[in-house]
């Protein structure tokens, strides 16, 4: 089955997919109703960054607050 992808790029919204050319767009809502309008039978496929998981500070880069010790 063939696919539209749709992936934010650059700061743009691009739209690719086998028989097309690359499409750009300023805003997400925009790429969709182009992507409805033009091939309403191809689902589109959303390609979203994963997040990255936080990670944890090593024990040795904490900071210390004063209290001093002489």
């Amino acid at each position: 089955m063939r696919k539209l992808s749709l992936r934010h790029f650059n700061g743009y919204f691009l739209v690719t997919g086998p028989d097309t050319e690359p499409a750009k767009f300023k805003t997400r809502q925009q790429a969709l109703t182009w992507c409805a309008a033009h091939y309403p039978d191809l689902p589109i496929k959303e390609d979203r960054p994963k997040r990255l998981a936080k990670t944890p500070r090593a024990a040795g880069s904490e900071q210390r607050t004063g209290g001093g010790e002489s």
